[in-house]
């Protein structure tokens, strides 16, 4: 009598009831894009932009994030417009830096939630920037205008070979100067507007 047939039939449905159960309810899992924001150089005493990070849940079930999110510098701050992320859908987590301090500063905001997959991270930089303070305040341009007055003496021979003087005295020309105020190297410009020009470059730092 032969049963391979039967035996055959028989571990086949074992295999089935096997992976089936493996295949479902995978739950909620968490995805956060980018992964790191860097917020540049950031005055003290400001709060730079917000920069939005992506949270979604590729799970097939309800994400729900447990708040408050945890930190590990105080001068960056986050919070998430939603705790109950549906399957499929996303929401944004808020970022911003308010330095202090100085130098390069860092953070790491997570995510703690229900997800299958743990915890998520984001990772946050910035760099706290103590710049001179000017009271009052400096325009990002200034412009002036101011007149010189001047004495000219030329001294020659004319076509018949005798010496001719000729004396200007009290000619103003007028000066414009134009200062534009930026981060890192700028220059102050002196042009002076007359028959002729000229121009004259200072370097400072701010």
């Amino acid at each position: 009598m032969r049963i391979e047939p039967f035996v055959k039939v028989v571990l086949l449905g074992l295999l089935a009831l096997t992976f089936v159960p493996a295949l479902a309810g995978a739950g909620p899992i968490i995805s956060v894009s980018p992964a790191s924001h860097d917020f540049g150089r950031v005055n003290v005493g400001t709060t730079s932009a917000s920069f939005d990070f992506t949270v979604s849940n590729i799970g097939d079930a309800t994400l729900i994030v447990t708040l408050p999110l945890t930190h590990s510098s105080p001068g960056f701050s986050a919070s998430i417009a939603s705790t109950n992320i549906p399957p499929g859908a996303s929401t944004l987590l808020h970022t911003s830096y308010t330095p202090s301090g100085s130098g390069p500063q860092s953070d790491n905001v997570t995510i703690s939630s229900n997800a299958s997959n743990g915890n998520a991270n984001v990772l946050l930089r910035g760099t706290a920037n103590n710049a001179p303070v000017c009271n009052p305040p400096l325009s990002s341009n200034y412009f002036a205008c101011a007149s010189v007055a001047f004495s000219l003496t030329a001294k020659g021979l004319d076509a018949r070979g005798a010496m001719g003087v000729i004396v200007l005295e009290g000619v103003a020309i007028t000066v414009l100067v134009v200062v534009g105020l930026r981060e890192g190297t700028n220059s102050l410009d002196s042009v002076w507007a007359k028959e002729q020009t000229t121009a004259a470059s200072i370097q400072y730092r701010v």
